[in-house]
């Protein structure tokens, strides 16, 4: 679900052994050579009772790690696909998105809930989701992970936040599962600063979409890893890329300078694609089913916070993953020029 959401550096991707074979990303605009991943443009993140999390940690300090649980939720376009070469843009009106779902829970505070504050966050399994029962600050909220892109169908909105989940006729284009934490992710914040929430594209009358909501200053980051389970090869040059490895590096920051805040986010416990409309859960609400409100002053009065990201999502193959050599690619598009002839023929003998 993503520049900082680029690479802070663009890695390579492990092909072992077929260290020439090369990955050709095929959709709506052509076919794009050297593929690595993705580059989402800025988006939109909302921690589900991550404000309530950190206030318990404060709190209780002592306390089981059990109830400084929370969930996150991202969304956010896709503007780009990295390559061994750098970033090629993608065409707006192929419209791809990406969407995540991921348990975590506070692992550190540092600092106070006034002025200056720093916090850090781990990965939830979901065996130890599962261990901690109806004791976590979720409740019986189920466990929430997963990933996925989408190609198409209902335009996506970054301020309604509609769009992003296969609405309307969508193709799956990959999915997949978190796995872990691969850096820490932190948090800083200070209560001190108070602006705006909306400050895209700039802070002047009439740009503010939502006037009554405020947002204390934010900044951080994470970096976390997972497994592809399920891989379009239509548009992957017929890569199989299940079982392979990705990786997601995200900045998130508040206030928004970058991009709408979103009014809804998907909650779910997968993202399963087409389910509906997303959940308006976002900016404005004091509270809903989920305790996803973030408040008049985000990050502050609200049990959530919500935070712009900026990311990216590389891949690295598992041992084994079959990539069309250059040979077979170009049978591939013979074989399907030929099946066009043939197509062309028949409908001109029919129409004889």
């Amino acid at each position: 679900m993503f520049r900082s959401f680029a690479l802070a550096a663009v890695a390579a991707l492990a092909l072992g052994s077929t260290a020439k074979a090369d990955i050709v990303f095929t959709g709506p605009g052509g076919p794009i050579p050297g593929f690595v991943g993705f580059d989402p443009g800025p988006g939109n993140t909302l921690n589900v009772g991550g404000v309530q999390a950190v206030q318990n940690f404060i709190t209780t300090p002592g306390g089981t790690a059990d109830t400084f649980m929370f969930q996150s939720y991202s969304q956010a376009q896709i503007v780009g696909a990295i390559t061994q070469n750098g970033l090629v843009s993608l065409p707006s009106g192929a419209d791809y998105t990406a969407v995540l779902g991921a348990t975590e829970r506070v692992t550190s505070v540092t600092g106070s809930a006034v002025g200056n504050a720093s916090a850090t966050f781990g990965f939830v399994s979901a065996a130890d989701y599962a261990a901690a029962g109806s004791k976590t600050s979720l409740g019986a909220n189920p466990y929430v992970n997963y990933f996925e892109i989408w190609q198409g169908g209902t335009a996506s909105n970054n301020l309604s936040g509609a769009g992003f989940n296969g609405q309307g006729g969508a193709t799956l284009v990959l999915a997949g599962f978190l796995t872990d934490l691969t850096t820490t992710s932190n948090f800083t914040s200070n209560s001190n600063t108070i602006g705006a929430l909306d400050q895209f594209p700039t802070n002047s009358a009439g740009d503010n979409n939502y006037p009554g909501n405020n947002s204390i200053l934010l900044n951080g980051g994470f970096t976390l890893s997972g497994i592809i389970t399920a891989a379009n090869p239509a548009y992957f040059g017929g890569a199989n890329l299940i079982g392979s490895a990705f990786n997601i590096t995200s900045n998130v920051a508040a206030p928004f300078a970058q991009v709408n805040p979103s009014a809804g986010f998907l909650l779910g416990t997968t993202n399963s694609g087409g389910i509906g409309g997303p959940t308006t859960a976002g900016v404005g609400l004091g509270a809903n089913g989920l305790g996803a409100g973030i408040g008049t002053t985000n990050g502050s009065n609200g049990q959530s916070v919500q935070v712009q990201n900026d990311a990216s999502v590389t891949f690295q193959l598992a041992p084994g993953t079959q990539v069309p050599e250059p040979a077979s690619l170009a049978v591939f598009g013979l074989m399907a020029g030929m099946g066009g002839l043939v197509y062309r023929r028949r409908s001109a003998k029919a129409a004889a």
